[in-house]
């Protein structure tokens, strides 16, 4: 009898048991993109963000089938907002979630909000309390809006203990380094670091293990993350990639008739003959965003379609029309010497004193420089076609002025150092724009391919 009632019991206790086992569990994976204007930097000649696009999906192959997974991003719809957060695809079997095509439409613009994008990526995992929950940060750069992201991921963990928080830093200074570290840390994650491409594969793999793979990880002491030189760092770049000049720009004396953003150029023409000290000079595009305070470098390529013979197209700093300097090109033609590039510097010299040409750096092309060739063969032999680098860079309270191309291998470059202002404040804004060395009648017409600022430390 005793034997009955025993096996009874232990048959009750089966039951309840499997009654109260939960269903499995999920995986859930919840991944969060940079895509702030810095994710425009290039690393191994491939900018940050198409890296990071063509890599992420790695992330959903062969993974366990209750894996369920999540994307967002931030920085990618606004340039100053700091609630600029977007889920682009919900929680969703991985079957189902296109991770590549979510993420191809994005265009970095903004700003950094860390903190803000973690509440909401902790938001997608609330009441998933049973499910191992891995968020998964990709950043390359520090919080910009104020926020405390190491304090939201403690929280974040200290909420569910099956949830996760690891980041890969690409590209990032020591700065950086240590804030995505520190959410790593607190939040029972792992940080994994990469300098290049090669370097952000092995990360997202190595996520991918930590993260959605069945097999246990062994784990590995963590290595100590030597301080490395400060990098380089591209702060602005602007391709044109819209239909429309964009909020980042204004023109001084705008002609909206002769100036378009089309096809990822920006097209402008001019027959203007006038300097910076004129302050009629027409379709001066500024950057309304400050320059780097310390040492930068600015750079503009461009292909010029040269009508007149008397073109100058420059890049320049600028406060007005008596503070300002510039790195040009001059692209002249005439019926004795053919045409060349001479690449120029200019700056102001104070406001009651007239603006002058600096010595011209040098002659960095000269096609067609017989005197026995006719006006006729400027039009079949001309610089059309051929892309134009200027650059600007500061260094200290010195400016230097270069100009560049290369054509059929071989590479054109000329640089000079200018010197500094006279003012100790310094030029606050770039500035662009094409001029004649004279009044002409015909129309010449230059296609910007990009501009890009370089903070160098």
């Amino acid at each position: 009898m005793k034997q009955r009632i025993y096996s009874y019991m232990c048959a009750a206790a089966s039951a309840a048991l499997l009654q109260l086992t939960p269903a499995a569990a999920e995986n859930n994976l919840v991944l969060i993109l940079d895509a702030s204007n810095s994710m425009w930097g290039q690393i191994d000649g491939e900018a940050k963000i198409n890296t990071a696009k063509d890599v992420l999906g790695d992330l959903t192959v062969d993974v366990p089938k209750e894996t369920r997974v999540a994307v967002m991003a931030y920085g990618h719809n606004e340039k100053e907002s700091c609630s600029d957060v977007e889920i682009l695809l919900p929680l969703t079997p991985v079957a189902n979630a296109d991770v590549n095509g979510v993420v191809s439409p994005i265009k970095p613009k903004g700003k950094t909000p860390i903190a803000y994008a973690l509440k909401q990526g902790g938001s997608l995992v609330a009441g998933a309390e049973e499910d191992a929950n891995n968020i998964v940060v990709v950043s390359d750069g520090i919080e910009t809006c104020e926020g405390d992201p190491c304090s939201v991921a403690e929280e974040l963990a200290a909420k569910n203990v099956n949830t996760r928080l690891h980041v890969v830093g690409f590209d990032v200074d020591d700065e950086a380094r240590k804030q995505l570290q520190c959410i790593a840390d607190k939040g029972r994650g792992k940080y994994f670091d990469a300098s290049n491409t090669s370097d952000f594969k092995d990360a997202i793999a190595a996520v991918k293990r930590e993260a959605v793979e069945q097999e246990p990880v062994e784990e590995v002491p963590t290595k100590r993350v030597e301080p490395v030189e400060p990098k380089e760092r591209v702060v602005f770049f602007d391709q044109f990639e819209r239909e429309e000049l964009g909020s980042d720009w204004e023109v001084i004396n705008g002609d909206e008739e002769s100036y378009l953003v089309d096809n990822g150029e920006l097209l402008l023409v001019s027959s203007q003959n006038a300097g910076l000290q004129d302050e009629a000079f027409t379709n001066l595009f500024r950057l309304k965003e400050e320059l780097p305070k310390g040492d930068f470098e600015a750079e503009i390529q461009f292909f010029i379609e040269a009508n007149s013979g008397l073109e100058q197209f420059f890049i320049g700093a600028y406060n007005d029309s008596s503070k300002w300097i510039v790195s040009g090109a001059s692209f002249i033609a005439n019926k004795y010497n053919g045409h060349k590039i001479d690449a120029y510097s200019a700056k102001s010299t104070g406001k009651d004193e007239v603006s002058r040409l600096e010595n011209v750096l040098t002659n960095i092309r000269c096609n067609v420089c017989a005197a026995d060739k006719q006006w006729k063969n400027f039009k079949e032999e001309r610089i059309d076609g051929t892309p134009v680098t200027l650059k600007l860079r500061r260094k200290g309270r010195d400016y230097i002025a270069s100009a560049s191309f290369s054509e059929k291998g071989k590479e054109f470059f000329s640089e000079k150092v200018l010197g500094a202002q006279k003012s100790l404040r310094p030029l606050k804004n770039l500035v662009f724009g094409l001029t004649n060395l004279k009044r002409v009648s015909v129309e010449s017409s230059v296609n910007i391919q990009y501009v890009k600022i370089t903070a160098i430390p």
